[in-house]
Parts: structure tokens; sequence; C-alpha cells
């Protein structure tokens, strides 16, 4: 597994929230030309839409070579890509909440050829007119312990819309839709994704793959796809040529979609993972923790050396399947009650 990209420290810049600044035909709150560090106290809300018809970038357009952000940005809007952030660059973004962001694609982030590092941090609620609900990448991503949860697309990647080269390691995908299209967690369109100790729950449509050649790839390891409305927890588009869902041992899914792909002996299909809603487990963000009776729980193997919430693993005699590793006698704030009838 290679190590996400390291971000030099730098010096912190002034920023108006909600006075647009118009560069050529491209419009945000905070136009990014250089290297800029934005804090964690600084807020872009609602920023003021472009009347141009290609706009993109209606937070933050970021064309510089680095920008490292710690923010929330909340109810922004791009005609084209882009509603929370626009990045051509080298873009880390950490504990922030990128959230209510509306765009025809990308509707959280738009990666477009850049280096795109995500951490900590939750996208919630933004919806594309087109895909990428979440975030699209179309450069090099590096994307851990964060949650996307309720994200919108018409199109495929309610999550996430991949086109690049894109890691995943400790994410929660929670309740993503692809409307009309497939992928509702995650859709990988001709590029090469990775997914370690990934929890998908409850996304209208799991995992989407196309792809025309070996190198453009969908692999999992130590991953959940559970509880797709519809089924579909996997689906591989019938167009692919010389390329397919691989998995690398240790996968679960909850129905049979997942059963051409999920095919070593340590993989499970038809399988409930037993997962609890999407609260604060702990660690600040969003998960869905399973049962002690789940079979996620110390069935991994090979796993990162904490899970999304900082929990060192393993807690058992293995690691756990997913992005949350139980603590022995972890108790929930749930309950799961018997249905009775007279």
């Amino acid at each position: 597994m290679n190590p996400p990209p390291s971000f030099p420290t730098q010096t912190a810049v002034t920023a108006v929230a909600g006075a647009s600044t118009y560069v050529g035909t491209v419009a945000a709150s905070i136009h990014s030309a250089n290297t800029a560090f934005l804090a964690q106290s600084t807020a872009f809300v609602a920023a003021p839409p472009n009347p141009a018809p290609d706009q993109s970038g209606g937070g933050i357009w970021a064309g510089g070579p680095t920008l490292i952000l710690s923010s929330n940005l909340i109810s922004n809007t791009a005609n084209r890509s882009g509603g929370g952030i626009f990045s051509q660059g080298t873009l880390s973004v950490t504990h922030s909440v990128v959230s209510s962001n509306t765009a025809f694609r990308g509707a959280g982030i738009y990666n477009s050829g850049g280096t795109l590092s995500l951490t900590n941090s939750l996208l919630s609620g933004n919806f594309a007119n087109d895909a990428a609900g979440a975030i699209y990448n179309g450069g090099t991503a590096w994307l851990s312990n964060s949650t996307l949860d309720g994200n919108r697309a018409f199109t495929p990647g309610g999550g996430v819309f991949n086109s690049g080269a894109a890691t995943l390691v400790n994410m929660t995908f929670s309740g993503n839709r692809a409307i009309l299209g497939s992928g509702g967690g995650i859709a990988n369109y001709q590029g090469a994704v990775t997914l370690t100790n990934v929890t998908l729950n409850g996304n209208l449509g799991g995992i989407y793959h196309y792809g025309t050649s070996v190198v453009e790839s969908f692999i999992l390891k130590d991953t959940i796809v559970a509880n797709s409305p519809g089924g579909n927890n996997c689906l591989l588009d019938i167009r692919s040529t010389n390329t397919t869902i691989i998995s690398n041992g240790y996968n679960l899914s909850s129905d049979d979609s997942c059963t051409p792909f999920f095919n070593k002996q340590t993989d499970w299909n038809k399988t409930d993972p037993l997962l609890g809603p999407l609260l604060n487990n702990g660690g600040g963000n969003l998960t869905h923790l399973p049962l002690a009776s789940s079979a996620a729980v110390d069935h991994g193997f090979g796993c990162p050396p904490a899970d999304e919430r900082g929990v060192l693993r393993p807690q058992g005699p293995a690691c756990d399947i997913g992005a949350v590793e139980r603590l022995a006698g972890e108790t929930t704030p749930w309950l799961y009650l018997p249905l009775i009838v007279r």
C-alpha cells in the first residue's frame, strides 16, 4: 500500500466568505492561483452563483500548485464542476465538512487531473445533476478515514466517480444514490480504484465498474458492500472488456451480485454484516459499527494499523472487515428489538 502524498505547511491567507472573485469565466468565493493554506476557522457558505454558463468552483477554485484546506464548505453552487471545490493542482482536505453543495458534475470536490488527499472529513448531502455527487476524480486521489453520506447524482457515482487512479482506505459510504445510473457508492469508469477496509452500506447501487483494458481495474480487500436498495451491490458493465472487479480476499457482500467477483475462499456472499445505523461511534466520524456477532468481526487480514476512528487493529484474533474495528465489549446506543405479534 502506497502512503498518501505529503504536503508542506504553508502560511495562511485571508479570505472573504461569500464574495465571489471572477477569474476569466471561472468564479468562486476563493480563487487560488498560488500555494495557499485555509485554516479550520474559515467557512464558505452560499457563495453567490456566477451567471457564466461554464462556471466551476462554487466555493473554491484552486489552480495553483498546492491548496491545504481545513474548513467547512456549505451550500455553494457551480453551474459546471466542483460545487464546493474545483482543483487542478495539489489539494489536501483534512478535518473538513463539504456539505449541501450543487454542481453539474463533482458537486463536493472536482479533481481535474491533479492530486487529491482527503482525510478525517465528511462529505454529506451534495448533489450533482450529472455524475459524482461527492467527489469526481480525474487525477490521482488518496481518500482515507472519511465518510461520504447522503450524496446524490443523476448518473453514476453518487459518492465517488473515478476516471483516474484512486486509493481508498478506512472509508464509509452510506446512503449515497445514483438516481438514474449505477454505482451509488462508487463508480469507476475507465480508471483504477483500490479499496481496503471500506464500508459501503445502504447506497442505491454499491459499486460499478466499466473498463476496456487490464489497467482499468476495480480491486477490493477487507471491504463490506451491503444493503443496496434493489440489490446490485456489485455491477460490472456488460460492455467491459479485458477487465473485471477483482477480490484480493476478505470481502463481504449482503447479496449474491458480488459472487462472480468475491470468489476467494475468505470472501463472504449473501451474508448480512449486521451493521448499526450511521452514528458517531467515536473518533469524530459517522460510521457503521458491526454487532459482536457480525461475520465482519475478526475475519479480516492485513488491515491498516488503525480503523477510521483511530482504534488500533486488531482488537481480537484478527482484524475486522470494513472501516470499523469493533472494540471488545463495545456497547452501542441502539438495539435490535424482536417483533411481537399478538
